[in-house]
């Protein structure tokens, strides 16, 4: 996973992936730990323990039976590049902006006829026309739809179409990360600092929408999914750190992950 995201920065920014090897030296890791503290407290042993818990959910998947992954807005991510050497009658699929792809792709090299790229720039395209054009993919198979770090940047609006476009077979999986509203409306980590507000207002990507921890079933409900797992800090924390690690440390607050299954058939 290192060496594959090593190679993402190296053709994504030279200069990026040189500040990340110069700050990964001994002298230097106190500023990059320095910016995490500034930035908000635990928001990288989030990031850590939200990416096992989903990986653990996908493997669990696979066990039980699930044929194809489906990856939205995969990003720099190596979860399908990591799996699908170990499960070649398994289908992988990503769909991605073609830039962010494009890079990703060069990265990688060539992978294994079970991995599968889609250049899909769904702002421009609809789930459903992707879908379409997806060689391989096959709606009557068992699936599971990974979409992480992904709808808090859309509004509310796009998140119930994103969902209305979902195949809905009777044996699919959704495994996604919402942000959870706070008690005065806002949306964001609720540790977070002003400075983590502005950096993601200098990345031009504000959060757009959250959810109210109540309102998730019932929306999942209206689109055929019924609700299987709320991740939230402390469910990640005793459920993916080690023992000595649970009571020392804990991920930042905000961000929750779930995992739904469909209860509606869909037409092949």
């Amino acid at each position: 996973m290192a060496a594959a995201s090593e190679a993402f920065l190296a053709r994504a920014s030279r200069s990026i992936a040189a500040c990340v090897k110069i700050v990964s030296r001994p002298g230097w890791r106190w500023l990059p730990q320095l910016a995490q503290r500034l930035a908000g407290p635990g928001l990288p042993l989030h990031f850590i323990v939200r990416k096992r818990f989903i990986e653990d959910s996908v493997h669990a998947a696979l066990a039980a039976g699930t044929t194809q992954v489906m990856v939205l807005g995969a990003g720099f991510d190596t979860l399908t590049w990591r799996l699908h050497t170990a499960h070649p009658a398994v289908s992988f699929f990503e769909i991605d902006h073609p830039a962010t792809q494009h890079i990703k792709r060069d990265a990688l090299g060539s992978c294994d006829a079970n991995l599968r790229f889609i250049p899909a720039d769904l702002t421009q395209q609809t789930l459903q026309q992707v879908l379409a054009r997806c060689a391989g993919f096959r709606r009557d198979l068992p699936t599971i739809f990974v979409i992480e770090g992904v709808l808090m940047y859309l509004n509310a609006a796009e998140v119930d179409a994103l969902f209305a476009e979902l195949p809905h077979s009777v044996r699919e999986t959704v495994i996604f990360s919402v942000m959870e509203t706070m008690p005065d409306g806002r949306t964001g980590f609720h540790d977070a600092t002003f400075l983590s507000d502005r950096i993601l207002r200098l990345w031009r990507e504000p959060f757009r929408s959250s959810f109210a921890r109540s309102a998730i079933e019932p929306f999942l409900a209206r689109h055929g999914y019924a609700l299987a797992v709320v991740a939230d800090e402390a469910f990640l924390r005793a459920r993916c750190l080690p023992e000595p690690l649970r009571h020392a440390t804990a991920p930042a607050r905000g961000e929750i992950v779930c995992v739904a299954h469909s209860v509606q058939a869909s037409t092949p």
